[in-house]
């Protein structure tokens, strides 16, 4: 791993199990330093008196006070590097994550080494983008904002597989599996598995033919 390029972490997440781990996965990452705050008043406060150029912050969008974005359209025109660690997987909130400013975006649901890799990208001013929030990305149509695992589902759908095919293939209860493909073919505004399957093709989840 190249050496990050930052002598502080800030951690913008309102769960201790979360700070936690983040603020070791800092120190994993050669950062000497770590803070913590859990709303978005805490940490106006602790980027007041940063050094900016030399800290990555990683920060949820939901926090108790506000949206942890509205810290990002403050702080990174002045230099903030920082990322987006958060459950909201969708390509409306990843969207709005760079716009905001935000250089990278990670899925609570994704491992510490893709964090790990996220932290030392953002501390070089590089973007990153970890593969749950690019096939968000590539799978998102207008006015329609898939999950991950909605995405999984429907590639699964498009190759052919049944529910309980599905279920087997993603470690789920057959009824879990009946109901991600319900809820896709209310979103999509499917009828049928043809439906979802040309869908799924569409999206390049699936080849045709």
């Amino acid at each position: 791993m190249t050496a990050v390029e930052a002598s502080a972490l800030l951690v913008v997440e309102d769960h201790p199990l979360v700070t936690e781990s983040v603020a070791a996965l800092g120190k994993r990452a050669g950062i000497a330093r770590a803070e913590v705050a859990t709303t978005v008043a805490e940490a106006q406060v602790l980027l007041e008196r940063a050094q900016l150029d030399r800290m990555v912050a990683v920060v949820d969008i939901q926090l108790g006070d506000g949206s942890g974005l509205d810290l990002l359209r403050r702080w990174a025109p002045q230099g903030l590097r920082a990322l987006v660690l958060t459950g909201e997987v969708t390509d409306q909130a990843i969207r709005d994550s760079l716009a905001a400013g935000a250089l990278g975006f990670v899925a609570k649901t994704e491992g510490p080494q893709i964090l790990l890799r996220a932290i030392e990208a953002v501390s070089h001013g590089d973007s990153y983008l970890s593969e749950a929030a690019k096939r968000v990305m590539s799978s998102a149509v207008p006015g329609v904002a898939l999950t991950p695992r909605e995405t999984d589902v429907l590639g699964l759908v498009g190759r052919g597989l049944t529910n309980k095919e599905i279920a087997q293939q993603l470690g789920v209860a057959v009824r879990t599996a009946e109901s991600h493909r319900e809820r896709l073919m209310n979103k999509l505004g499917a009828h049928n598995a043809a439906d979802l399957t040309r869908e799924a093709v569409k999206r390049g989840l699936v080849k045709a033919g």
